[in-house]
Order: C-alpha cells, then sequence, then structure tokens
C-alpha cells in the first residue's frame, strides 16, 4: 500500500472513530429516554415535560451523529453497511414516541424498540474498529469504549425491568431478565478492566467508588433475591436515584476514553501524513533531478 493510501486510510479511520463516540452518546441519550419514557407510561408522571426536554437532549446528539457519517458518501460500501442498521432505527424514533405520549403503546413494547435502537448503537461501536482497519492497539481501545457503552446498556436494561416490574409478581421471564442484565454489566466490566492501560482503570476504579455506587449494589443485591412468585418491592426514586448516578459515572469513563482514542488517532493520522509529504517531496526532488 502506498504512502498516500495508508494517509487516506488514516484519514477515515478518524472519521470512524468520530461516528462511534458519537453513537456512544447517542446509544447514552437513548437509554435515558427509555427510562423517562417508562416512567410517563408506568404512571410515575403525569406530566410530559420531562418526556419532551429527554427527547430534546437526544434529537440534539442524534443530530451531530448524522453530521458526522454524512462525511462518508456513498461510494463507502462498507461504511454504509456499518451505519444502515442505526439509521434505520433512529429514523423510526418520531413514530415511538408519538406512541409514547399519546399512550397508545404497551410499556413492554417500548422497552423493546428502544432496546433494539440501542443494540444497532453498539453494534456500529464494536465493528468499527474492524471497518476502519484499525491496528491491533486502536482495535483494543474501540473494544473497551464499546464494553463501557455496553456495561451502561445493561445497567439501564435493569433499572427499567426494575420500574416496570415493581409491586408485579416476579416471572421466570423477568427473573432471567434480570439475572441477564447484571452478568452482562459485569462481564462488560470485567472486558473493561482486563483490556484496559492502568490510566484507564484508575478512571474505572473511581468511577465505582462511593455511597452512590454502595447503594446501587445493595439494591441489585435485594433485585437479584426476588424470587418467582414473589412481588417486587423496590423504592423506585431511590432505585433510579442510585442506578442513574452509577449510570452517569461509567458514561464520564466512557467519555474520556473515547476522548484519548480520537487524540491518538488523530496523532498517528498527523504522522502518517507528515511522513507521506517527506516521501512525497523526496520522489518529486529525485524525479526532478534524474537526467
Amino acid at each position: 500500500m502506498s504512502t498516500g493510501q495508508q494517509a487516506r486510510g488514516a484519514d477515515r479511520l478518524q472519521a470512524l472513530v468520530a461516528v462511534s463516540a458519537m453513537s456512544g452518546e447517542v446509544v447514552d441519550e437513548l437509554s435515558r429516554e427509555r427510562l423517562v419514557a417508562a416512567r410517563f407510561l408506568a404512571g410515575a408522571s403525569g406530566s410530559t415535560d420531562p418526556l419532551l426536554a429527554q427527547v430534546a437532549r437526544t434529537d440534539r446528539v442524534v443530530a451531530d451523529y448524522r453530521q458526522r457519517r454524512g462525511r462518508f458518501s456513498a461510494g463507502d460500501v462498507e461504511a454504509g453497511r456499518l451505519f444502515a442498521a442505526f439509521d434505520g432505527q433512529l429514523g423510526q424514533l418520531s413514530a415511538l414516541r408519538d406512541q409514547v405520549r399519546g399512550r397508545s403503546v404497551s410499556l413492554s413494547t417500548v422497552l423493546v424498540r428502544y432496546r433494539v435502537a440501542v443494540s444497532q448503537g453498539l453494534a456500529v461501536r464494536e465493528a468499527v474498529g474492524q471497518v476502519g482497519g484499525a491496528d491491533a492497539q486502536i482495535a483494543e481501545q474501540l473494544r473497551v469504549a464499546a464494553a463501557l457503552s455496553r456495561a451502561s446498556e445493561y445497567a439501564g436494561v435493569q433499572q427499567t425491568t426494575v420500574l416496570a416490574g415493581d409491586g408485579v409478581v416476579v416471572t421466570q421471564a423477568a427473573q432471567r431478565e434480570l439475572a441477564a442484565a447484571r452478568a452482562g454489566y459485569e462481564e462488560a466490566l470485567l472486558t473493561v478492566a482486563d483490556r484496559s492501560s492502568g490510566r484507564w482503570r484508575s478512571w474505572l476504579d473511581q468511577a465505582l467508588t462511593g455511597p452512590s455506587v454502595l447503594a446501587a449494589q445493595r439494591f441489585d443485591d435485594e433485585v437479584s433475591r426476588a424470587r418467582v412468585g414473589s412481588r417486587l418491592r423496590v423504592d423506585t426514586t431511590a432505585w433510579v436515584r442510585a442506578t442513574g448516578e452509577r449510570r452517569d459515572r461509567l458514561h464520564g469513563v466512557q467519555t474520556r476514553v473515547d476522548a484519548d482514542i480520537a487524540a491518538e488517532v488523530a496523532r498517528r493520522r498527523a504522522a502518517q501524513w507528515a511522513t507521506t509529504a517527506v516521501l512525497t517531496g523526496a520522489a518529486l526532488a529525485g524525479s526532478y533531478h534524474s537526467p
């Protein structure tokens, strides 16, 4: 591969990494929107104001995602395939929100629809290194960033499952959902811990320390003890507050990790273009002086 091709590949990877980071932000806002929608449909709030406010926040982030995603031409078929499913889900948000505001859709359906949209955003995060031709080090860093998004999503699934099940008899399906969410959360965090640099691990350790995190863990233990046939009884206000702060802390680590990756990819891109310029200049000089 010529140095010019390598430099253009570095440009493309940088653009893909930017889209991946913004996909992570969209996923985070969609998860927050799901929780607000669930609370609205569960009757915790009769006002649509919190939902409308969150929708506005989500839409601002989606607009940023679309701007970055729009830098890829139709000729980049591989990138187009990477984004297609997530783009499709984002295109369906408006209709879903109308149903939520009109209370014309079941809570279970809403949770599934948001979860599908989030899963497509996570798929972008998880595949961007391969599509971008990242080397082993950058690919590993991108996997860590994706794992942080996955951990936040599993925490979000647990949040909404408990909210939907508060006071309801626990079914086998609900018990499996809660167990799977907790296992997925722990597995994702293990991936982050195993594959991160010392600096990133210290960020995670700091984020998952403190009274609010301990409160969330106590809630986790309480929920995990719920048996099929019993009623799930949780202080939902305290649950949402404690688990929400834990997710905020995880998202803070995710944002810092994404920024680190972007800075490293930008540094490598600049170095590649500098090398290309030197070699191109040398080739032109040699051509000029040749007899």
